[in-house]
């Protein structure tokens, strides 16, 4: 059983942040956020008010095809329109567009992908031929003729494991890649279709840094507000952690922003990387990637996990050292998209043992869009419960009943959910 001896100013406390607190800062960066300003952005007499928001016509027009109607040829239309209107389309518009998620989640977005790369991943059994190899040029010579039987005729049962509108949005997504990617060869043990996949994922998280940063110009008050609640997060404790002082303030954040930090004991870090680098990353949870065919191993999705993709960005800092004492929460979704982070840091603290080890989880009341008072407590005791379940049936604590980290922590006073309003004083508008 770890233990840690409680000297004052030796330990660290572990900030968690996600969206809503750049929401609360008052960024508009939720995903409806950037879809609306992507696809719907109207004046007042509902019509499109820029030439990129009319390119969602033209998605709508192309998704609204029939297997017949999707021919080179429109697809070709389609591509003249889009160089036309100066807008580089993704394969993932298409995907979004065509399920038109709405949700306010991060993880709807993390959701949408690990929904569609379960699809992608047939891109290869569904055209490979018995070379091995497929050419996008030249794996579907007419696409007029195409038929739904024509897609595999190697593995003919693969088709029944997509509806009719995957298969539709199939041949769509292929002609795009074709148009895109151009004598690029691929083959089942080199190359994939998932780097052209990837690719494309590439282009669209370009496109959301550019919102982002722009709502960030835009929003005169977020980069002071930023500050402000940093500050106050690092001050926020419950029980024996009021006024007690920390060596260290760790902030692991998952969002792609951060504003200016002055205080020399805080260490912030951007997990899925930060804007003006480049480097922002949407992805899926590696547990969610893992799949495998009858004869080997498949792992056509382990390339999108969060996992791999952040091999590649720069730890600057280290995530927070052997000495926490509390790990705080806020804004976070606690999806499964990023319960791998959750997981190893739960491990490293050794949180069931370590009674030294404190969990706070913020959150913030608000009204909604028809000024309706929602209490976002219960919603968060929800989510919090689930974390710890799957945690808690992960390390397999046998004999205890279901919910019992979460009860050992709540009756040990090391689970507490803190309403940072009231933390701060402030009134609710």
């Amino acid at each position: 059983m770890r233990m840690n001896r409680i000297i004052d100013g030796e330990n660290s406390q572990l900030n968690i942040l996600g969206n809503g607190f750049d929401i609360f800062c008052g960024l508009h960066s939720t995903y409806s956020d950037f879809y609306k300003a992507r696809y719907h952005k109207r004046n007042e007499a509902g019509e499109f008010t820029d030439k990129y928001n009319l390119f969602y016509k033209e998605i709508e027009r192309l998704l609204k095809l029939d297997m017949v109607g999707i021919t080179e040829e429109a697809i070709g239309n389609f591509k003249h329109k889009s160089e036309e209107l100066e807008w580089e389309i993704t394969l993932w518009d298409l995907a979004f567009v065509s399920k038109k998620i709405k949700g306010k989640d991060w993880q709807d977005v993390e959701t949408e992908i690990q929904y569609w790369l379960k699809k992608f991943r047939y891109f290869e059994e569904i055209l490979e031929n018995p070379t091995g190899m497929v050419m996008i040029n030249v794996v579907i010579p007419d696409l007029n003729k195409m038929k739904l039987e024509d897609y595999n005729p190697i593995q003919a049962g693969t088709i029944q494991h997509l509806s009719n509108d995957v298969l539709k949005l199939t041949k769509i997504f292929l002609v795009f890649l074709r148009n895109r990617y151009l004598d690029r060869v691929f083959t089942s043990e080199g190359e994939s279709y998932s780097v052209a996949i990837l690719k494309e994922l590439n282009l669209f998280e370009n496109e959301f840094a550019k919102y982002l940063s722009n709502e960030i110009k835009n929003t005169e008050s977020y980069l002071s507000n930023f500050s402000l609640r940093i500050q106050q997060l690092c001050n926020l404790g419950v029980g024996s952690d009021r006024n007690y002082k920390f060596k260290k303030h760790y902030f692991l954040s998952f969002n792609y922003t951060l504003g200016e930090i002055t205080n020399p004991s805080i260490v912030f870090n951007n997990v899925h990387g930060k804007l003006g680098l480049a480097n922002t990353i949407f992805g899926i949870d590696i547990n969610e990637g893992e799949h495998s065919r009858a004869e080997e191993p498949y792992k056509f999705e382990s390339i999108f996990t969060k996992t791999f993709r952040t091999l590649s960005l720069p730890n600057y800092e280290r995530f927070y050292d052997e000495n926490i004492r509390t790990i705080k929460f806020f804004g976070h979704s606690l999806g499964d998209a990023d319960y791998s982070y959750f997981r190893t840091i739960f491990d490293s603290v050794d949180l069931i043992n370590n009674f030294d080890v404190n969990l706070i989880f913020v959150y913030v009341n608000y009204y909604d869009s028809e000024r309706k008072f929602v209490n976002e407590l219960p919603n968060q005791v929800e989510r919090v419960k689930k974390l710890l379940l799957r945690y808690e049936k992960e390390k397999g604590t046998k004999g205890k009943d279901v919910g019992y980290i979460f009860d050992k922590l709540r009756t040990q006073g090391r689970l507490s959910f803190i309403d940072f309003r009231k933390f701060t004083g402030e009134l609710l508008s």
